[in-house]
């Protein structure tokens, strides 16, 4: 049997209060391209294993060297370079990938909406594709890319957050559920969620 043989009905409520807070990642890739994306924690789950930046007032309690910003704004950015954790392991591990010519701010209201109603601790990430939102681009004399290679960045991005493919939840909308989808036909995730697919 399919581990996509049942149906979860979820009832979420998207009408989360702004500003929700969220932590600014970057990845490196080994093939050197930089990705950019949003984490969403529970607040019982503020470990880091990645020097994140925090947007709002968001606490987290780390040992952790944290530098303080202000923005034109008047919003407090914390940069944090954390050494060491102590939160639980998240109940539920949950990657977010965006359409073509989007970006993760897609999942502005959704991510937080599961984060906060989704039972258990719930760690969130919704990365920018390269080539999207503030993800490097390729290299314009490289070969062209094709849209199986996407799946290389999913893989990248799940082995530098520690995660268990046994443990993942992918959800993509358009072409990031067409790349979720070949993902999941490669590796074992536990939870597939398709909104709109490409193709």
């Amino acid at each position: 049997s399919s581990p996509f043989d049942h149906v979860v009905d979820v009832d979420v409520d998207v009408d989360v209060e702004e500003p929700y807070y969220y932590e600014e990642i970057k990845l490196t890739c080994n093939d050197g391209i930089e990705l950019s994306g949003r984490r969403y924690r529970s607040p019982n789950n503020t470990d880091s294993s990645a020097t994140t930046t925090t947007t709002g007032n968001a606490n987290t309690n780390t040992n952790a060297t944290t530098t303080n910003t202000n923005t034109n704004t008047n919003t407090n950015t914390n940069t944090t370079t954390a050494t060491s954790s102590h939160a639980p392991p998240p109940d539920m591990r949950i990657l977010c990938w965006h359409g073509w010519l989007d970006n993760c701010a897609s999942f502005t209201k959704l991510a937080p909406a599961l984060v906060e109603q989704l039972p258990g601790n719930v760690d969130l990430v919704a990365v920018d594709f390269p080539g999207h939102g503030y993800s490097f681009h390729k290299s314009l004399d490289g070969p062209p890319m094709l849209l199986m290679d996407y799946v290389y960045y999913v893989y990248d991005v799940v082995q530098q957050l520690h995660w268990q493919d046994e443990n993942l939840t992918l959800i993509g909308h358009s072409m990031g559920a067409a790349v979720s989808l070949m993902y999941a036909a490669t590796f074992p995730v536990h939870q597939l969620v398709l909104l709109d697919a490409l193709g």
